[in-house]
């Protein structure tokens, strides 16, 4: 009988011309673009853009997937897939492009939803794989010709090099050639150039000969269209005159505290002449007390990398004519091995400087914190590695004092200088060198009188950070020896 009643009702209705509206709610999906072109991009890196999806609808929006297809060489991926969005809920798509050659890319990014009216959306995606920011070296010439000087003058000219690209332009290393009458009067090896900067080289010309020379200067660097470059080297005409070369064998990654050997015997005359060695050491960090000791041949020579920091070492042979080679190098740099390492050193022999690393503020002379001459190796620690060590010490500056941790606890390790004894030197300057992870993170110099104590600053681990305090120094009246 329901079901009748319910029918004559609905006969009724239709009969007399009254309409019942039911609106319904539905869940609407917006999306904010229609294509997505990431552009040109360098390959092998990782470019993300996003696009929004929006629940423009009066329902919970679905979403059943979110795929990338047509995508046939792998290259664009999806961060984090929604599931569900509320009402008016915005979401976030990242969706990353790593491009792998230099071509161009496309694909389809697609949606499906219970968007009754558009359950399947289409985005479209492309992209180029290209070099991205280029370093571009340039030279303000290729030609540095000197004209005519007469022996035993010098001529100096100035090369411009030119970083014209978008990053920074890194030289791997400069080579000369030819005759050793020019010489460079600075070192490029190893500079950074930033972008639309320059640098200039100078170059030196002073014949021993009353005869043209000629060369090359040749530098190498990160630009990849034009990975070497080189300038033509001409005086008093230039010649085809042929010139004894210098060739190093260089030891490749020592470790700080390693005694080098250097080898230049595979140094060679064109015409067989016997061959002179003239050795150098270019450049030695502060606080180093490294000298070359030379082979009883000269062929080679010894070096001792006592602290850390850059070495550098040249030899120039010379034949029996008088003729000599360009300079050849070898350049290290050194860096110490532990977590935290520091260096003090000084000039003055009658200064006795001390270096403390404590592990509290206010922890000098202390046997629980003070790591200095009078607690050189304190076992703060179960693990050996934790304690640090004072590595050398000394009472005139002929070595650097040092002090290192190999494997850092968890806590703030603190740096003083101590000017300990003056032996009637008075004011004198002392240098201290901080690394983190081998790498130099300050180098301060400060001048100081007998007893004074200098609060340089602090690492915290495992932060990795050093804090500079610099105070400047003040008079120590308390205990001179650990307690």
């Amino acid at each position: 009988m329901r079901y009748t009643k319910l029918s004559a009702v609905w006969m009724l209705m239709a009969c007399t011309g009254n309409e019942t509206k039911v609106n319904q709610l539905t869940p609407d999906l917006a999306v904010s673009v229609d294509s997505v072109d990431f552009g040109e991009h360098k390959a092998g890196e990782t470019l993300t853009q996003s696009v929004q999806l929006i629940n423009a609808g009066q329902a919970n929006l679905q979403i059943s997937t979110v795929d990338i297809e047509n995508d046939e060489g792998g290259v664009f991926a999806i961060e984090e897939i929604p599931t569900n969005l509320g009402i008016q809920e915005v979401f976030d798509l990242a969706i990353d492009f790593t491009p792998m050659d230099l071509t161009s890319y496309t694909a389809d990014l697609v949606i499906q939803s219970n968007d009754d009216e558009n359950p399947v959306y289409v985005v479209s995606l492309t992209g180029i794989g290209g070099l991205g920011p280029l370093p571009d070296i340039e030279l303000s010439q290729e030609i540095l010709d000197y004209g005519a000087v007469a022996t035993g003058e010098e001529s100096i000219l100035f090369l411009t090099v030119r970083n014209a690209g978008d990053v920074d332009l890194t030289i791997a290393q400069t080579e000369q050639t030819g005759s050793g009458a020019f010489s460079l009067l600075m070192d490029l090896d190893g500079q950074t150039i930033p972008a639309g900067a320059e640098t200039s080289v100078v170059v030196s010309y002073a014949p021993i000969q009353d005869v043209g020379d000629q060369g090359d200067f040749i530098i190498t660097s990160d630009d990849p269209d034009e990975p070497e470059v080189s300038v033509l080297l001409v005086g008093n005409g230039g010649g085809e005159s042929t010139y004894p070369v210098a060739t190093l064998s260089c030891p490749q990654s020592p470790v700080m505290g390693a005694l080098v050997t250097v080898d230049g015997s595979a140094s060679s005359d064109p015409s067989g002449l016997e061959l002179t060695y003239d050795w150098s050491s270019l450049q030695v960090p502060v606080g180093s007390n490294a000298s070359l000791l030379p082979s009883t041949d000269m062929t080679s020579v010894d070096l001792q990398l006592d602290v850390a920091g850059t070495y550098q070492v040249g030899l120039i042979v010379e034949n029996s004519l008088g003729q000599r080679s360009p300079q050849a190098e070898c350049l290290w740099e050194v860096e110490p091995i532990a977590d935290i390492y520091a260096e003090l050193s000084w000039t003055d022999s009658q200064a006795d400087f001390d270096l403390h690393m404590t592990t509290s503020m206010d922890g000098m002379f202390d046997f629980a914190s003070d790591c200095c001459w009078c607690n050189p190796e304190p076992a703060w620690s179960n693990n050996t590695d934790a304690n640090p060590i004072l590595l050398s010490d000394s009472e005139d500056g002929s070595v650097a004092e040092r002090i290192e941790v190999l494997s850092a606890d968890d806590g703030e390790y603190y740096f003083r200088v101590h000017y300990f004894s003056d032996n009637g030197a008075g004011e004198s300057d002392a240098t201290i060198r901080l690394y983190v992870e081998g790498q130099l993170v300050g180098q301060y110099t400060e001048s100081m009188t007998h007893n004074q104590m200098w609060n340089v600053g602090f690492v915290r681990w495992p932060s990795r950070v050093l804090a500079e305090e610099l105070n400047n120094p003040t008079d120590w009246n308390e205990s001179r020896s650990c307690q």
